[in-house]
């Protein structure tokens, strides 16, 4: 490939769908630097709400947040806030990604019910740690 063509390869838009071994995704980390900016912009508005910006609180504060003013008025406010730091925020910003060990979380869309929100069951520990040979 020329220097021009690769730079088109790598800039190519998710469509029309690209053909052949390789397959440029750019596209994809736009997308998740948008959802990393929406979890920043959380988090600044509530060190705003909570008027500190004090180190090793940032889940309280996040929590808290969501607790008064994304999830307001549920009866799992707590549980929704839980879920939105452990399991999506944490996870999406430190290491592109929604999981972790205690809530799993699902992508999907056009539920008839509307989101679903489950923690998952605890993870046996003494089952998942066994020690190197």
């Amino acid at each position: 490939m020329t220097i021009r063509e690769q730079i088109d390869f790598f800039f190519a838009p998710p469509l029309p769908m690209q053909s052949g071994e390789s397959l440029s995704t750019l596209h994809l980390n736009r997308r998740e630097v948008q959802d990393c900016l929406i979890a920043a912009g959380i988090d600044l508005l509530a060190r705003f709400y909570a008027g500190s910006d004090r180190s090793g609180k940032v889940a309280d504060r996040i929590i808290q947040f969501a607790k008064q003013f994304v999830f307001t008025g549920q009866p799992s406010a707590q549980t929704f806030a839980d879920v939105l730091y452990y399991g999506c925020r944490n996870p999406m910003l430190h290491s592109f990604t929604v999981q972790n060990t205690r809530f799993r979380i699902s992508l999907t869309n056009d539920l008839p019910s509307g989101a679903i929100w489950k923690p998952s069951p605890p993870v046996d520990r003494a089952r998942h740690s066994a020690p190197l040979a």
